[in-house]
């Protein structure tokens, strides 16, 4: 595994914690805590959700020590 990929792997729970994971939210997959957690923006902002990019890539590759490779938690 790469030193990047190792990297990345190891951050994933921190980038977890931006993430919106209540089901009956109406900011469900959001990844801007400042928007749906503190309430201290009007608005999403749409650059968090580049969160997404790095739990697609985690989910759709195989990498030795990456647990999140097609784990259905990651896909829901």
């Amino acid at each position: 595994m790469t030193d990047y990929a190792e990297i990345s792997i190891r951050q994933i729970p921190r980038l977890l914690s931006l993430m919106d994971r209540e089901v009956p939210s109406k900011t469900y997959g959001s990844f801007d805590r400042t928007f749906w957690g503190w309430k201290f923006t009007d608005f999403s902002g749409s650059r968090f959700q580049e969160g997404l990019y790095a739990l697609s890539w985690l989910y759709s590759t195989r990498l030795d020590g990456n647990e999140y490779f097609q784990n259905p938690l990651i896909k829901e």
